[in-house]
């Protein structure tokens, strides 16, 4: 894929077959992804959030991290 996710997705390490094989259990790969994002500083963190999940990702990032 092309643009601000596949670059995000990349950037945590997560390429076009990682994802594919991912998506056979979302819930582990949203698990996964967060797992990787805690790798990043706080602004990547965000930066990532907001190109995979959209504008209201820092918030999202935030409610995981906190577990709600």
């Amino acid at each position: 894929g092309q643009g601000p996710a596949a670059e995000a997705f990349a950037r945590l390490g997560l390429g076009a077959d990682a994802l594919k094989e991912g998506l056979k259990d979302p819930s582990e790969l949203l698990l996964d992804v967060i797992d990787r994002m805690e790798d990043l500083d706080r602004a990547a963190q965000i930066r990532v959030a907001d190109e995979i999940f959209g504008g209201t990702g820092g918030e999202r990032r935030k409610q995981f991290a906190s577990g709600h």
